[in-house]
């Protein structure tokens, strides 16, 4: 960050962080996209995104099967089945 980038690249970011921990980069990351930051994150928990991400493209197998606000993600039958286990 220190070279001011305009994209950041971030695989499981939250992997072995306490929920404080968590919690706090989630923030960070959160005010770092609404200072224009452009932020590419891979990431399974579905509740840390939440905390700052917009919208979402979510892969299976490494295939697109959804892209859309992150909201409506986590309510997409297809993105349950590949995520939670099923779509209920």
């Amino acid at each position: 960050l220190a070279t001011q980038p305009w994209l950041l690249a971030l695989d499981e970011p939250a992997a072995g962080l306490s929920p404080a921990e968590r919690a706090a980069l989630a923030d960070a990351l959160a005010r770092l996209a609404a200072d224009g930051l452009g932020i590419i994150v891979v990431e399974h928990d579905l509740d840390f995104l939440a905390r700052f991400c917009a919208r979402g493209i979510c892969l299976d197998r490494g295939r697109v099967i959804a892209t859309a606000p992150f909201a409506q993600l986590r309510r997409d039958p297809a993105v349950l089945a590949a995520y939670v286990g099923d779509a209920a």
